[in-house]
């Protein structure tokens, strides 16, 4: 009887063990939870699943920065979010700086930060980025705070004419100070400067927004 005792208390004492460890475990999840909500961002620590080759970076490089002469992807990372991978990282695009004299001198970059998520689209690729110029110079629509705020370029006219929907053009408003890539499997968002001025929040919120509002016809038209 003793025997059967002690066994008993033995297997009483392990579950009692694993119940104050998985209460622990749970608790520590949802205090490090609270925690990123309270700093206003997504815990992907940890998440980071790499790229596999140079290819690939190059792909999503011209994917996002169009036929630019020269560039070199700075750093790229594939993270886990709420929604499916996302894309973080920071490209350099490569120019001559031209002297007073008309020669060229040395070679500057410019950086940018992206955020992307890949998309079963073969849309051409379509930029939107402030407007700083004359803004009926480009592509247009029939809102004119719109065609203030965004220069709109496109390689296919009749996709952005239709991809420009009231409620797309209403969503984008919200995302006016960032520049926009819509191409070829891909959306992405770019702020000038180094990798972490897009916060993973912010950057999602416009990407999956943009998705959200491209008109079903376009799906069914160019979806790969």
């Amino acid at each position: 009887m003793s025997r059967r005792k002690a066994l008993m208390d033995i297997l009483l004492s392990g579950l009692i063990t694993v119940i104050v460890l998985g209460v622990a475990y749970l608790v520590g999840k949802m205090v490090a939870r609270r925690r990123v909500q309270r700093d206003g961002g997504h815990d992907y620590a940890g998440m980071s699943r790499g790229f596999t080759g140079e290819d690939e970076k190059e792909q999503l490089a011209r994917a996002i920065r169009g036929e630019a002469p020269t560039f070199r992807v700075m750093r790229h990372d594939v993270m886990t979010g709420p929604d499916g991978p996302f894309h973080v990282g920071v490209i350099t695009d490569y120019g001559p700086s031209i002297s007073s004299y008309g020669k060229s001198t040395s070679v500057h970059g410019e950086t940018w930060s992206f955020l992307a998520i890949p998309v079963p689209l073969r849309a051409l690729r379509t930029e939107l980025k402030p407007e700083h110029g004359r803004p009926y110079d480009d592509v247009n629509t029939e809102w004119d705070a719109f065609n203030r705020a965004w220069d709109v370029t496109t390689a296919r006219g009749i996709f952005v004419n239709a991809l420009l929907t009231g409620p797309m053009q209403q969503f984008l408003m919200t995302a006016v100070g960032n520049r926009i890539v819509i191409t070829q499997g891909w959306i992405a968002v770019l702020r000038p400067g180094e990798q972490g001025s897009i916060p993973a929040r912010e950057g999602l919120r416009i990407v999956y927004g943009i998705r959200a509002n491209i008109p079903g016809f376009l799906w069914q038209e160019l979806a790969m």
